[in-house]
């Protein structure tokens, strides 16, 4: 008789001498078999994951350019806690040609239409999932955006004397209104080195009074991942 003794508790009969029960050992064998293997998997399984959450956060930086609805610039600091935890504080900064413009508008000597933008913050948590290469994850986040919007109104004609004119035909005022927002940004981030990286995704912000929808590119600086051997773990 053979006894195998596994860490937790675990001890299980490998083998037994007898002759006339050999059909019977032989499954009970191969069944204890598997459940070793089982529990051995389960064990490095637990071991991994308790490595993974002991280490230490993955911070860095992300800034760049969105192109949509509207043309938008943004910087965020994202955290990347216990693997596949992730937190982002960010500035969005867009604009596009403001819809209260009248038909008839006529942009100044630098073809300027007047604006509608925004400028807001906002707080994201999501979940990053690994590929298989140290050089590529998968990001989801959303969360809530809070900020200023600008919208040009009350639009004026503008009265002009003499042959040579530089301004638009229309005089305006602005309204800055606050509002609110839902953030959603799916990723895929590029982590080339353990300090640079660039990322290509999709980008909303649903806002009351103009939401923002397009695709973005941007890069990433600080500490992008640990090492080569993460996405195995």
């Amino acid at each position: 008789m053979v006894i195998i003794f596994y860490p937790g508790n675990c001890y299980i009969y490998i083998g037994y001498h007898l002759t006339s029960h050999k059909p019977v050992m032989r499954s009970i064998l191969i069944s204890v078999s598997l459940i070793c293997c089982f529990c051995f998997a389960h064990a490095q399984t637990d071991t991994i994951q308790k490595q993974a959450t002991k280490r230490p956060p993955l911070i860095y930086l992300e800034t760049g350019v969105g192109f949509g609805t509207h043309t938008s610039g943004f910087v965020d600091i994202n955290c990347i806690f216990q693997r596949n935890n992730i937190i982002s504080f960010y500035y969005l900064t867009s604009g596009h040609t403001s819809p209260t413009v009248p038909a008839d508008y006529v942009p100044d000597i630098f073809n300027n239409k007047p604006w509608q933008t925004i400028s807001m913050m906002g707080l994201t948590y999501g979940k990053v999932f690994y590929a298989h290469s140290p050089l590529l994850r998968y990001v989801i986040k959303g969360g809530l955006s809070a900020g200023n919007i600008t919208t040009p109104e009350n639009f004026v004609p503008a009265t002009h004397s003499g042959w040579f004119n530089l301004s638009s035909n229309y005089t305006y005022s602005n309204h800055d209104q606050f509002a609110a927002g839902i953030i959603i940004n799916p990723e895929i981030e590029f982590t080339l080195s353990r300090h640079f990286g660039f990322t290509f995704g999709a980008f909303s912000n649903i806002n009351p009074v103009t939401s923002v929808f397009g695709f973005e590119v941007s890069m990433l600086f600080g500490k992008v991942r640990n090492n080569r051997t993460d996405y195995r773990q």
